[in-house]
């Protein structure tokens, strides 16, 4: 077996992907990856931002790989943060750092003596998937059995199929400008309409006109372009 390999404290690691987190020691934490020991330093949080960044004592900023929380002002996005806080604060962790973003935020994978938060989060239905390169299996599954279950945003009230507060307020308004996408509008009749949901967590929106959708930045979907709303 190869001897254990010590790093120093201040330093954030990046080698081989590891598969399970054994123990933790005052100090360091104790990884098994096959026949593979390692002694990887442990950390602490000092700061929650939101619902997949967190700062360290380090003042180190750390990106949760592979998720997406909503933004604190969206659906579920207070929860999102309450749910990391409870599963690092206080808690040596072990940070295998993936790479850098070009904010300077570290994407990570955080594990805790429980196992890997990224996951975690995404079992509770906390955050939703984003994809990363380097990510352990179980990730997207674990993101699509929420999905399939209804859990955290993936239900009530943070994703909508109805209008809750007003029958009337028919149009369904998507934003997708966070990946890469634009803001496009549905209303019934549209061939995808009633496949549409309302994701409030990740800044969906209603809206009882077409006028104030337009004025909210949202154009027609290509679906509606031949029918009437009115």
């Amino acid at each position: 077996m190869p001897a254990k390999k010590k790093t120093k404290k201040s330093t954030f690691l990046r080698h081989a992907a590891i598969t399970a987190v054994v123990t933790a020691t005052s100090a360091f934490w104790i990884i098994k990856s096959g026949a593979v020991t390692f002694t990887l330093p442990a950390y602490k949080s000092a700061e929650i931002i939101d619902g997949d960044t967190f700062i360290t004592e380090e003042r180190r900023h750390i990106r949760l790989a592979s998720v997406s929380a909503p933004e604190l002002e969206q659906c579920g996005g207070e929860a999102a943060k309450t749910a990391l806080s409870q599963l690092i604060s206080g808690k040596p962790l072990y940070i295998k750092v993936l790479f850098n973003d070009k904010y300077g935020r570290l994407i990570s994978l955080v594990y805790t003596e429980d196992g890997l938060v990224n996951q975690k989060l995404l079992e509770q239905g906390s955050v939703y998937y984003s994809g990363s390169s380097n990510e352990p299996k179980g990730i997207s599954q674990a993101a699509a059995s929420a999905r399939d279950q209804d859990i955290g945003i993936f239900g009530s009230p943070c994703t909508q199929t109805t209008n809750p507060k007003n029958k009337t307020c028919l149009i369904k308004g998507n934003n997708r400008l966070h990946s890469g996408g634009s803001r496009l509008y549905s209303f019934p009749g549209c061939r995808v309409y009633d496949l549409t949901a309302v994701q409030l967590y990740l800044g969906d929106q209603w809206f009882c006109t077409e006028k104030e959708a337009q004025k909210a930045g949202y154009t027609r979907s290509s679906d509606c372009f031949d029918r009437k709303w009115k």
